[in-house]
């Protein structure tokens, strides 16, 4: 139920969001039928994927508003930490948002496809890019490495000023002002 409930949606597949639970798929069928009948849960289904999603049934208002197109839901952006429930899943994220993502702290600077702390980004429903931001909290900068937008993505002016407001949040979390954000990219 907390896994569930910390990915918001998981499926019936094998899954990194099972870390450290001995779920082999037998027994992980068993427990989603369980906590299906005794009601903690419920299904959806996907378009295009074939398994079924399960998610907490306290969480029902908040999945038929979103089903229903009444969600208030506002686009803003977010970094998303790479160790954040979210990612856990690497394959669910590919699945659902055609994002392939790879932290890569451990992995040789040579071999590096964008940088060493690379957080993904998402604006409204869907993953936009990647940044490398690293405060410089001594000094008070916060360093642009680093911004990779995905393919299709257009730079608008709404998301631009996304960009800045949500840069300005990352400033502000790593003790970095505003004006100190330089840009290398």
């Amino acid at each position: 139920m907390r896994r569930i409930g910390a990915v918001g949606l998981l499926w019936d597949k094998s899954s990194m969001a099972f870390l450290g639970i001995d779920l082999k798929a037998d027994l992980r069928k068993k427990v989603l039928s369980q906590l299906s009948a005794d009601k903690k849960i419920r299904s959806v289904m996907v378009e295009g994927i074939k398994v079924p999603f399960y998610y907490r049934a306290k969480d029902e208002a908040l999945m038929q508003e979103i089903l229903d197109g009444n969600a208030d839901l506002k686009p803003r952006m977010s970094f998303i930490a790479p160790l954040d429930p979210l990612l856990w899943d690497k394959a669910l994220i590919l699945a659902l948002w055609d994002f392939k993502y790879s932290w890569e702290i451990y992995t040789p600077a040579a071999k590096r496809k964008y940088g060493y702390y690379t957080l993904p980004i998402v604006y409204g429903d869907r993953f936009v890019g990647r940044i490398e931001a690293v405060p410089d909290r001594k000094a008070g900068v916060l360093r642009v490495n680093g911004l990779w937008w995905e393919p299709g993505i257009r730079q608008t002016k709404s998301l631009n000023s996304a960009l800045d407001r949500t840069l300005g949040r990352f400033a502000k979390f790593n003790d970095c002002k505003m004006k100190g954000i330089t840009t290398v990219y």
